[in-house]
C-alpha cells in the first residue's frame, strides 16, 4: 500500500522534472539560436548594402515586396507587389542569388531594363530603371530599428532564463521573447539576402502559440494546466504547423506566391494570441485572490494593450478584407512596451530580487570570464603539445585539443555551477525576507483566510513549489474532522 501512493505521489515528480529538463534545453537551444541571428544579422545586412540597389526589393520567391523607401527609383518606375521579377538587364532571374549577382554589373547612375510577371500571367516591361545606393535613412528604419528592438526582447528574455529557467512561465517567456528577438532582428534579411528566411518564418509562426501558452501561465497556471501540464503545449501544435507549411512555400519557386498565403495565417494566429492574452489577463486580474498577482497582472495588461493593439490591427486587417502597409516607424516602437511593463512588474513587486540579481550577475560574470581565460591557455597549451608530438604545425591538432578541452570543461563547468549555487544560495537572500515579514505579518493578521493565502504565497516565493495545498482541520465542533482546502 504505501508502495503504490509513493508511485502516485513520485510518477507526476517524475514526469514534471523530465518535462522540465526537456522544455529547459529546447529553450536554451532557442536562445543560442537567437544570439548566433544577433550577431549575423548586421553583418549580412551591412554587407547587403554595399551592393548596387535598383530602387525595390524582393521576397524569397522573387515577388517584389510590398515595401517603399525613400525615393526607389525602381517604386517610382512601377515596379511593386504582386509582381515577381523574371529578367534583370541581359540576365534571366531564376533564384534571388542570380540577381545578387545581376546587380553587381550595373553601378549606381546606370538604367537598367527590368521585366516582372503578374500572377495573371501578365508581363511587365520596365525601360530606364535607374540603380542608386540604398539610403542610409532606409537602413535605420528597415534593420537597425527592428534589430534593436529585437536586442531588447533577447535581452530580456535571457535574463528572465538566468533567473527563472526554473520556472514553466519563466521558460515560455524566454521562448516568445527569444522569437520575437529573432522575427525582430531577420525582419531587413526578408526583403535582402533571403538567408534567415526559413528560420524568421519559423519565429514568426512561434508567437501566437508562445504567447496564448503565456497567457495560460501568468501569473499562475490556470487550474486545467495544473492538473494537465502537457495542455500548455497544445498552442505549439498549431505554430509548428503553421512553421512548416511557410517553410515549405518560401522554397516554392512554382508557386511563388503561395507563402503569402501561409504568412497571412501566421499573422493571423499572432493577432489570436494577443486577443487570447489580454483577455486571459483581464479575467484573471478580476478573479484572482492575491492582490500582488492582481496588481501584476494589471501591469502587463496595461502593457499587452499599448504594445499589441497596433500590431493586431495590422495582423488582423486580412481578417476583414483590409491590408495595411507595414511601417516600422509606427508599429515597431510600440513592441518594447510588452517586455518593459513585465519587467516593471518583476522590479516593483519582487518576482526576483534586483539585488539578488546584481549579486549573481557579478560572481557568474567573474567566474565566466576566470573560466574563458582559462579554456583558451588550455586549447593553446594543448595545442603546443601536440605540435611538440608530431613535428608539426597543423590544424588537426587544433581541433582535436579544442575538443578534448571543451569534452573536459562541461563536467568542470556543472560542477562549478553547483560549487556556487551550494556557497552562496541564490535562494537564500530572497527566502530569508520573505519569511522575516510573514513572521511580522503573523502578529497582526486575524483573518484565517488571509493569513493562509499568505502563507501559500511565502511557500511559493521561498520554494517555488510545481503545487501547493493548505489543508487547515477543525476539530472544535465534533468528533469527525473537518477539513478546508486552499
Amino acid at each position: 500500500m504505501d508502495d503504490e501512493f509513493s508511485n502516485k505521489i513520485l510518477s507526476p515528480r517524475r514526469a514534471f522534472e523530465r518535462d522540465q529538463f526537456i522544455t529547459r534545453w529546447l529553450v536554451l537551444f532557442v536562445v543560442l539560436l537567437g544570439s548566433f541571428t544577433l550577431i549575423a544579422a548586421p553583418l549580412l545586412a551591412l554587407s547587403w548594402k554595399e551592393i548596387p540597389f535598383p530602387g525595390f526589393v524582393i521576397e524569397q520567391t522573387q515577388v517584389v515586396a510590398n515595401i517603399d523607401g525613400n525615393k526607389w527609383t525602381g517604386r517610382l518606375a512601377g515596379i511593386n507587389y504582386p509582381e515577381r521579377l523574371i529578367s534583370f538587364g541581359e540576365y534571366i532571374i531564376e533564384t534571388p542569388r542570380d540577381f545578387e549577382r545581376a546587380k553587381w554589373e550595373y553601378p549606381p547612375g546606370h538604367h537598367v531594363r527590368i521585366r516582372t510577371i503578374l500572377p495573371d500571367g501578365t508581363l511587365n516591361d520596365h525601360r530606364g530603371v535607374q540603380m542608386m545606393e540604398f539610403p542610409t535613412s532606409d537602413l535605420l528604419r528597415f534593420f537597425w530599428l527592428p534589430y534593436f528592438i529585437g536586442l531588447v526582447y533577447f535581452a530580456i528574455g535571457f535574463l528572465v532564463y538566468l533567473l527563472r529557467s526554473q520556472s514553466p512561465v519563466g521558460r515560455t517567456f524566454t521562448y516568445f521573447s527569444v522569437t520575437a528577438a529573432i522575427a525582430s532582428a531577420l525582419l531587413f534579411d526578408l526583403m535582402s539576402t533571403h538567408i534567415g528566411s526559413v528560420l524568421w518564418t519559423f519565429a514568426i509562426s512561434q508567437q501566437g502559440g508562445a504567447l496564448i501558452s503565456l497567457a495560460l501561465l501568468f501569473p499562475t497556471p490556470i487550474k486545467p494546466v495544473q492538473k494537465r501540464p502537457w495542455l500548455r503545449f497544445l498552442p505549439y501544435l498549431v505554430s509548428m504547423a503553421l512553421a512548416v507549411w511557410g517553410a515549405l512555400t518560401i522554397t516554392d519557386m512554382q508557386n511563388p506566391w503561395s507563402y503569402i498565403i501561409a504568412w497571412r495565417y501566421s499573422y493571423i494566429y499572432i493577432s489570436i494570441g494577443i486577443l487570447f492574452f489580454l483577455g486571459m489577463m483581464v479575467s484573471r486580474q478580476r478573479t484572482m485572490k492575491s492582490a500582488i498577482y492582481r496588481q501584476q497582472t494589471r501591469i502587463v495588461l496595461l502593457g499587452g494593450l499599448l504594445a499589441f493593439l497596433p500590431l493586431a490591427f495590422w495582423l488582423g486587417a486580412p481578417l476583414f478584407g483590409t491590408f495595411i502597409r507595414w511601417n516600422p516607424d509606427i508599429f515597431l516602437p510600440f513592441l518594447l512596451i510588452f517586455p518593459l511593463s513585465i519587467g516593471v512588474a518583476i522590479l516593483r513587486y519582487r518576482l526576483w530580487d534586483i539585488e539578488v540579481l546584481i549579486n549573481r550577475a557579478m560572481v557568474y560574470g567573474a567566474v565566466t570570464i576566470i573560466l574563458g581565460i582559462v579554456f583558451i591557455v588550455s586549447v593553446l597549451g594543448l595545442q603546443q603539445i601536440f605540435n611538440l608530438i608530431t613535428g608539426s604545425d597543423s590544424e588537426l591538432a587544433a581541433v582535436l585539443s579544442t575538443i578534448i578541452i571543451v569534452t573536459l570543461f562541461n563536467p568542470l563547468r556543472n560542477r562549478l555551477q553547483e560549487g556556487i549555487d551550494r556557497r552562496f544560495y541564490r535562494h537564500k537572500y530572497d527566502a530569508e525576507k520573505t519569511l522575516i515579514a510573514f513572521s511580522a505579518a503573523l502578529r497582526d493578521e486575524v483573518d484565517l483566510d488571509k493569513l493562509s493565502e499568505r502563507l501559500l504565497n511565502v511557500l511559493d516565493e521561498t520554494l517555488e513549489p510545481h503545487a501547493a495545498a493548505l489543508i487547515l482541520i477543525d476539530r472544535s465542533e465534533a468528533n469527525e474532522p473537518a477539513s478546508t482546502i486552499y
